[in-house]
């Protein structure tokens, strides 16, 4: 016995119940390896999702991306349904006096919905904040 609180190891898939200190959480170093082990692994997972959408939808913005004279083009909603164009991708909301409304900027781009259609604009410099 090494301490005087009976505990449930806090390991998912052990859960075996031992005595030890008051803020002790697992029953040995390997439960408390293999508990980090597994909750980073989750965080990875999440990580690699958001990176994948942020990834796709820099690649159909670049892939649809035909600027007019003013490094604008609009893009039918549909087109971009088709596309598979992630809407709950993440975003860096933007600002620019020659527009009414924000835009969503992602990597290079930055797009916002008018009407029916995508208007996409390429942002001067990569990594800013001005259009």
């Amino acid at each position: 016995m090494s301490g005087i609180y009976l505990k449930t190891c806090g390991f998912l898939y052990c859960q075996e119940e031992f005595y030890g200190r008051k803020n002790q959480v697992y029953c040995d170093t390997d439960c408390k390896t293999h508990e980090n082990n597994r909750r980073a692994s989750e965080a990875r997972m999440l990580n690699k999702e958001y990176v994948e959408k942020y990834n796709r939808a820099i690649n159909i913005l670049r892939g649809v991306f035909k600027p007019d004279a003013n490094r604008q083009c609009l893009v039918p909603k549909l087109v971009m349904q088709q596309l598979n164009f992630p809407n709950d991708c993440p975003f860096t909301p933007m600002k620019d006096d020659r527009y009414d409304k924000p835009f969503h900027a992602i990597g290079p781009f930055a797009y916002q919905l008018v009407g029916n259609n995508f208007l996409i604009i390429k942002k001067r410099k990569y990594g800013t904040s001005t259009l």
